[in-house]
C-alpha cells in the first residue's frame, strides 16, 4: 500500500537515531531473514514455511525484531529494510 509505505519513510527518516540504536543492538542472522521476507510481504505462515519455522517463532522473531528497532508495524519493519538496503 503506497500510502503506509510513506508513512512509514516519513516515519523512519524522522528517526535519525534508529540506525544508531540498530548499530549498537544489531539484529540476529535469523531476524535479517524474517525481516527480508516482512520486506517482501509475506505472512508469518509464509515466513514460517520459508524458513521452516512455526508461526509462534515467527512472531517471537518478529517481536524481538520491533523491540530492537523501537517500530511497532510491519510496514516501519519494511521500509527500515529498504531504506538501509539503499
Amino acid at each position: 500500500n503506497p500510502a503506509v509505505t510513506q508513512r512509514a519513510q516519513y516515519w523512519i527518516k524522522a528517526q535519525p537515531a534508529l540506525v544508531g540504536s540498530v548499530q549498537r543492538q544489531s539484529l540476529s542472522p535469523q531476524e535479517e531473514r524474517v525481516l527480508a521476507l516482512v520486506a517482501e510481504g509475506l505472512t508469518n505462515k509464509e515466513i514460517g514455511a520459508a524458513l521452516q519455522l512455526s508461526d509462534k517463532t515467527v512472531k517471537n522473531y518478529l517481536a524481538n525484531m520491533f523491540q530492537k528497532l523501537r517500530i511497532s508495524r510491519r510496514a516501519q519493519a519494511a521500509t527500515f529494510f529498504a531504506t538501509r538496503k539503499s
